[in-house]
């Protein structure tokens, strides 16, 4: 009983690492991709979306990012 219980743990811990890893990911690309769009170092917002406290770090990209409109090229 014991064991079974330990591998239910596992399997559902792993899938909530295995979601979290693939909405990790996609966060970068999407900011990566978005502060292109604005006009601004797509690298350098990607890092720090990776590297300083996600998710604290993608919010704080979503609440400051320039708008579209200031960098539309025509």
């Amino acid at each position: 009983m014991e064991e079974e219980l330990f591998w239910d743990l596992t399997l559902v811990s792993a899938s909530v690492a295995v979601v979290l890893g693939i909405v990790y990911l996609i966060s970068i690309v999407w900011s990566y991709n978005d502060a292109k769009k604005r006009g601004v170092n797509g690298l350098i917002v990607a890092l720090l979306v990776a590297f300083v406290a996600w998710p604290l770090s993608l919010i704080g990209w979503f609440v400051l990012r320039p708008s579209k409109k200031e960098y539309q090229h025509h």
